[in-house]
């Protein structure tokens, strides 16, 4: 119920302007190409230290040394399971489990449903323990040709394949980016799950739709002129 002055409303509206700079930022950024994502969160940081020192005056170097040091546990704990997962996606390479498994796959169907249906079980698995990247470098050169040549388009494909990975990051027991979440938000790990398990079923139920319904993942891009 409070009124305010007209002084009061032109600096709310200098300060919301101010901080609407720092998603401009990563928004125009990114879809006009100049940044990757990585590089819009590091500029919109130095954006918000910057404001936040000098203009907004809320933050003080105290505060931005104790940020330094959270991130920096929090960075920690993110290498160390994403060395191991490099570590597990060396020893997966080395006794050829792609080759295995996608012998194991054609000795079951021919039909391309199936064979995706087992693909979505496998990356969602794989997505738990490995780093997305290395799952992608390992897995996809083997099991895209033969998906491929059983009729599926190369874009739904990799639209199931990220997806999947995706929802690993997030599924117990193990998904990398809930340990990540619980570590942020100083939460403990199983209230995280249990918090986050409407959006796994959601994520789940999205896959299988990806899977038998390919209009989902190329209507934009036909519409779009990208593909035929």
């Amino acid at each position: 119920e409070k009124k305010y002055t007209p002084e009061e409303r032109n600096d709310i509206r200098k300060r919301g302007l101010i901080a609407l700079g720092m998603p401009l930022i990563i928004l125009i950024g990114i879809t006009g190409g100049f940044v990757t994502p990585t590089e819009a969160a590091a500029v919109a940081v130095l954006y918000a230290l910057i404001v936040g020192l000098f203009i907004f005056k809320n933050l003080t170097w105290k505060m931005v040394v104790e940020s330094l040091n959270a991130a920096a546990k929090t960075t920690a704990n993110l290498f160390i399971i994403t060395s191991l997962s490099a570590v597990f996606a060396w020893a997966i390479g080395v006794e050829q489990i792609p080759q295995q498994l996608t012998a194991f796959m054609l000795s079951i169907s021919g039909n391309k449903y199936v064979i995706l249906m087992i693909i979505n079980v496998v990356f969602l698995i794989v997505g738990m323990w490995m780093e997305t990247s290395a799952a992608i470098l390992l897995f996809v050169p083997i099991l895209a040709p033969i998906v491929t040549s059983m009729g599926v388009h190369p874009v739904h494909f990799a639209v199931i394949v990220i997806v999947n990975l995706t929802v690993g990051l997030i599924t117990p027991p193990v998904g990398v980016v809930l340990y990540a979440v619980a570590n942020v938000g100083k939460e403990k790990f199983e209230n995280v799950v249990k918090a986050t398990m409407p959006f796994i079923l959601m994520g789940f139920a999205l896959v299988i739709l990806l899977t038998f319904i390919p209009d989902l993942c190329l209507i934009l891009p036909r519409l779009m002129g990208f593909l035929d």
